[in-house]
């Protein structure tokens, strides 16, 4: 009787072939039995399976509180924010949708975005707990936005990243004049002109870049390049006109080139410009010359009505919520410098504000700068404010 042959039993075979009662092979991804067959094989089943991602393992980290403070700004910078930044609607919707794409490609962009929001929802909160929370987060965003814009200042602006760059800086612009103002604090207005000049010669070289790219509906064809001896047909004509001739015969010749040159900037800066536009006061402070912010920063009365004169525009133009009070801010903090002097030519600005202005009552004092006085301001400067 012949033997029969020993053969290794298969313990792993696939399910197929042990139903058969057959020998598996146990190749994979399918064994022999079952390709010879030609039926599917449960090897082949469970490789596809192995190959699948194991979704069902797979936990997302718990948000985290300020993470979702985050996302509820992003919602209302989108939704609202982005709204009441400008008064051209394209503008507007450039910040909602192209702006927030670029945001998500640079680290500075996104958190300026979350501060301008995050003053917004201050802005509108009634509630004192909320407001400060909105207010310190957005803080927190707009110091970590100077950081790392800073950063910029020593690498190379390109065609890449310049529009990040130039959208960042307008809205430094609005956050540095939406924060809250809870004293006069005369650094503020030093520092507001410094950043917003130091942003304009970040910004003014890549314009061109600008201009032929995504962000092009942001450089408007009326920006503030108007000839010097446009004519002026604002109200505000006369004013500036009677303080121009002041200065012509009180100042010294070089001050008075000065003091004017800034003034004609400031009357060319506005003209035919509408009453809702706001792009407009952010050009003067960065157009105006080295020599006059010395005299500002020196504490010159003069310069301070120049001032003065431009914190009626900024008023004008205040139903922006970011601008709400800054004009009010500025101009207090150069009348209580002023102290009555100059008050002849603070009193239209104070007036037309809503604010009561102070006039010099001390005996015998000509220094209050009306026509009929021998005042030369030059003389009489005090300590800068700024």
């Amino acid at each position: 009787m012949s033997s029969r042959l020993p053969h290794k039993k298969s313990r792993k075979g696939c399910l197929q072939c042990k139903r058969r009662k057959i020998k598996c092979d146990e190749q994979s991804p399918q064994c022999s039995p079952c390709t010879k067959h030609r039926v599917s094989c449960s090897f082949n089943e469970t490789a596809t399976a192995e190959q699948l991602p194991t979704f069902e393992s797979q936990i997302a980290t718990p948000i985290l509180p300020n993470q979702l403070l985050d996302l509820q700004l992003l919602h209302h910078f989108t939704t609202t924010t982005s709204d009441t930044l400008s008064d051209r609607k394209e503008v507007n919707e450039l910040f909602r949708t192209v702006v927030i794409e670029e945001a998500f490609k640079y680290d500075f962009l996104i958190h300026i975005i979350l501060s301008v929001s995050g003053l917004h929802m201050a802005r509108c909160s009634n509630d004192p707990q909320t407001t400060r929370m909105y207010s310190e987060r957005a803080i927190a965003h707009y110091n970590t936005t100077i950081q790392s814009f800073r950063k910029i200042l020593v690498e190379d602006i390109t065609s890449v990243n310049c529009h990040a760059v130039f959208a960042c800086s307008g809205l430094i612009f609005v956050a540095s004049c939406g924060q809250p103002r809870l004293e006069l604090e005369c650094s503020r207005v030093q520092e507001w002109f410094i950043l917003l000049r130091g942003v304009a010669t970040i910004v003014n070289p890549c314009l061109e870049w600008v201009s032929s790219g995504p962000f092009a509906g942001f450089v408007s064809s009326a920006q503030i390049e108007t000839e010097c001896g446009a004519e002026i047909t604002t109200d505000f004509d006369s004013h500036f006109q009677s303080l121009s001739d002041y200065f012509t015969q009180t100042c010294t010749p070089s001050l008075s080139k000065i003091l004017n040159e800034t003034l004609q900037l400031l009357r060319n800066t506005f003209v035919g410009r509408s009453a809702t536009e706001v792009q407009s006061l952010f050009w003067w402070p960065v157009m105006i010359s080295c020599e006059y912010l010395a005299l500002l920063l020196a504490g010159s009365p003069e310069g301070q009505v120049v001032l003065a004169y431009y914190c009626v525009q900024l008023y004008k133009r205040g139903s922006r919520w970011w601008l709400e009070g800054w004009s009010e801010y500025i101009l207090t903090l150069v009348d209580r410098d002023l102290n009555g002097r100059m008050s002849h030519w603070m009193k239209w600005p104070m007036e037309t504000v809503g604010l009561p202005h102070t006039r010099d009552t001390r005996s015998g004092s000509t220094t209050d700068g009306s026509p009929l006085s021998n005042y030369v301001g030059s003389e009489n400067s005090g300590a800068s404010p700024f």
